[in-house]
């Protein structure tokens, strides 16, 4: 009997030891799932980093031209993101909202730039301030034929006094400098939309001024049997432009490549040069 009861007691400290093994692993399970629980709550829980974007800081009325102080730059949060939307303000101003902006929206391409359907619309690469006019030309009074859209000119005046009855001789003179080829025949050029400054700091973007509204086609070709050349004008330099055609012959003179500003005439380009 003595023998029976010292056999059990190796089985009953293999039992003991089992189960409290078994114990052991069942609490270091649960505190396992605890933690990596509460590691996906904080996960969960945590602000993300909030996102500077430009957005209205008033409200903007349809068709309105955008100036810096109607823009302003604010956090918004990751989730609530527009695709597209801008970082940098300067790159915006000059340009038109397409529809209502309420204070505090975020500045979507869509809300300023361009539709495809008006990817052929004149009248969004016309730079402030300024008129798309037409002159009438020929082969040879538009440079041969060459001209294309984006090209820079000087305008050339010829007038032919005989022909309004007087005996004075022919006169020539340079209307303007430094002219901006919107479109040759029907083929213009190709509205750009903001330049996109997301990710990239306000020093990475375009300053006020210096993004171009257009660029030239890819595919551009000159078009000899243009009649029409489609200029940027103010508007007082358009209404000189429409006399000097009604009074006499339009002449384009084209500019070198990345020459900018106003050549300076000579003496004898100062007034109206006669011939001899």
């Amino acid at each position: 009997m003595a023998r029976a009861v010292a056999g059990s007691r190796p089985e009953r400290g293999k039992r003991v030891f089992l189960i409290l093994a078994v114990l052991a692993a069942l609490v270091a399970a649960v505190l396992v799932y605890a933690a990596v629980n509460r590691g996906g709550d904080d996960g969960a829980t945590s602000s993300p980093a909030m996102v500077d974007v430009v957005v209205a800081a008033q409200d903007i009325p349809a068709g309105t031209r955008l100036t810096e102080d109607m823009l302003k730059t604010a956090p918004v949060a990751p989730e609530t993101l527009l695709q597209g939307t801008y970082t940098a303000v300067p790159p915006l101003v000059g340009y038109v909202a397409r529809y209502p902006l309420a204070a505090g929206e975020q500045i979507a391409p869509a809300k300023i730039g361009l539709e495809s359907e008006d990817e052929d619309a004149l009248s969004f690469i016309i730079p402030a301030g300024q008129r798309a006019i037409a002159a009438s030309v020929t082969q040879v009074s538009s440079v041969g034929g060459l001209l294309l859209p984006g090209d820079w000119v000087d305008v050339i005046a010829v007038f032919d006094p005989a022909e309004q009855g007087s005996s004075s001789r022919k006169q020539s003179v340079t209307l303007f400098q430094n002219i901006e080829v919107l479109a040759v025949a029907q083929e213009a050029q190709e509205p750009l939309p903001p330049a996109q400054t997301v990710n990239k700091s306000e020093e990475e973007g375009e300053t006020a001024g210096e993004q171009p509204l257009a660029r030239r086609s890819q595919d551009a070709e000159p078009q000899p049997n243009a009649t029409t050349v489609t200029l940027a004008l103010t508007p007082d330099q358009a209404q000189l432009l429409a006399l000097a055609q009604e009074e006499g012959k339009v002449w384009l003179s084209l500019r070198p490549f990345g020459e900018e500003g106003q050549v300076e005439l000579g003496p004898a380009s100062l007034v109206p040069f006669t011939t001899p």
